[in-house]
């Protein structure tokens, strides 16, 4: 099982490397009250959303447990409102029933695709190497250079890496992202190198023009933040 206790998933998640954090919304019901500071980040509210949110007797804030907030989801109205629109009036198809950081995600082998890698054989440079993803060479995400299928999975690598910079497919983003060189360092006695994304890693022609591509809306976003209106 992908989940069961002593599987490589659950170690990992039962003392996960990337801290989680969940904030407690301490005083949701005073955002309504001018008078009172509330103890969260600032946001902003349109009158589209502040009319669709009156309409189906919604809030600005939810109370859910860690559960349905990130595997199981939890229905909401403006997704089931979204399930009922024509798709002339939505920018992109709405793909889930539920509302969930990772729903569908727990022990689902299929969430990410096929995606076929080289094995090594006749080149052992490629091996580990992205071939395919769903079957084409190409993501369909973005335009020109920027789509083509590169990189390795991330699971598996050639051997002898160089101190460069190494390059992983993410299929959350139909992208590849390379990630540079930083240093050296031992892992229980084995030596290793680690690469780190640095500040040019989701640049998107605000330095690096031949990025631009990755603007598939046609304006691009400031550096770091990524459109992927067109991937998912």
């Amino acid at each position: 099982s992908y989940s069961g206790p002593g599987s490589q998933s659950f170690v990992i998640w039962k003392d996960i490397p990337v801290p989680f954090i969940f904030f407690n919304w301490t005083n949701p019901a005073d955002i309504y009250n001018p008078d009172v500071k509330l103890r969260m980040p600032k946001f902003v509210e349109t009158d589209r959303l502040a009319m669709a949110m009156a309409l189906f007797d919604t809030s600005l804030h939810v109370k859910k447990s860690i559960r349905e907030l990130t595997f199981e989801g939890y229905e909401d109205p403006l997704l089931e409102l979204a399930s009922i629109l024509p798709d002339f009036l939505l920018p992109t198809a709405i793909p889930f029933n539920k509302f969930g950081w990772f729903y569908t995600r727990n022990n689902s082998a299929t969430y990410d695709g096929v995606l076929n890698m080289y094995t090594g054989r006749g080149h052992i440079q490629n091996f580990g190497k992205m071939a395919r993803w769903n079957y084409n060479n190409e993501s369909l995400g973005y335009q020109s250079n920027c789509n083509y299928i590169k990189g390795s999975a991330g699971d598996l690598f050639p051997p002898n890496p160089q101190k460069d910079s190494i390059s992983i497919f993410s299929t959350d983003i139909c992208r590849t992202l390379t990630l540079s060189f930083k240093e050296e360092v031992m892992t229980e006695g084995i030596k290793g190198y680690r690469y780190w994304g640095d500040e040019n890693m989701l640049d998107n022609s605000a330095e690096n023009t031949d990025a631009g591509c990755f603007c598939s809306s046609g304006s691009c976003p400031p550096k770091g933040v990524i459109d992927v209106s067109s991937c998912k």
